[in-house]
């Protein structure tokens, strides 16, 4: 999909008038070739072909000797987890959750360490770290980004699991900061191993995962939306079990 080929663009405008063009930024017109800014009426490009772009390097690990992954029991970190773990040239990972899920946490055997929000301080700051957070909160990230000072290298937001909390905090290192967008990623890697290898690696990793997951992973089926209406307020409040997986059945 993109811009229709007929559409007469401000570039195709300008070019029949003698100018030669430019386009500069975000383009987000179409992803195949035919909508490309060199065939929609610009001779030069410099920019995205995607809405948007990652800042953090594709190869490499940014110097980092830790990732620090907040929220650490959600779903989506303990995947995460699973994959640092998957690849021997990552650096150590360090959790951070709740008191109340430490020892599930401990337990899946991801982590080096696991610390609560409360003792984030306990985690080497002499470190070079590159933080995944899943949380959202603004004060725990302010005290770790704190914590870590000039040793934080990167802090990528991901997630929201703490949604009453806002992203608002003291001592938020913004210019280091960035929010972590799947579509561009996918793209990279599609473009990287293309789109078999991309289906191959990711269908690998997901049913090896799953499998793994049995150890702990507990299914739970929740019948229709009431069903969900009542279990709403547990799930907001994170008072369920991080072992839990619900099913709403509709």
């Amino acid at each position: 999909m993109g811009l229709a080929v007929d559409e007469q663009t401000i570039g195709k405008t300008l070019q029949k008038l003698g100018y030669t063009t430019m386009a500069v930024g975000k383009w987000h017109m179409g992803e195949q070739e035919q909508f490309f800014p060199l065939n929609r009426g610009f001779d030069e490009f410099f920019g995205m072909k995607g809405g948007s772009r990652s800042y953090f390097p594709y190869e490499g690990k940014c110097g980092a000797g830790q990732v620090i992954i907040v929220s650490a029991s959600s779903k989506t970190s303990i995947g995460l987890a699973y994959a640092l773990d998957d690849d021997t040239t990552a650096p150590p990972t360090v959790a951070i959750t709740s008191a109340r899920n430490l020892d599930f946490v401990k337990g899946l055997g991801l982590y080096e360490e696991s610390v609560t929000y409360d003792s984030l301080t306990d985690i080497d700051a002499t470190i070079p770290a590159v933080i995944v957070d899943m949380s959202g909160n603004g004060e725990v990230l302010g005290r770790l980004h704190t914590h870590l000072g000039d040793n934080m290298v990167r802090c990528i937001n991901v997630g929201l699991t703490h949604w009453d909390e806002g992203l608002a905090g003291d001592g938020i290192i913004k210019e280091r900061s960035e929010f972590f967008f799947a579509p561009t990623h996918i793209q990279k890697r599609m473009q990287d191993w293309g789109p078999d290898g991309f289906a191959q690696k990711t269908s690998s990793f997901m049913q090896e995962t799953a499998l793994k997951s049995r150890a702990w992973l507990e299914l739970k089926r929740i019948d229709g939306l009431q069903g969900l209406a009542d279990v709403y307020e547990d799930v907001c409040r994170g008072r369920l079990s991080p072992a839990e997986g619900l099913i709403i059945e509709l």
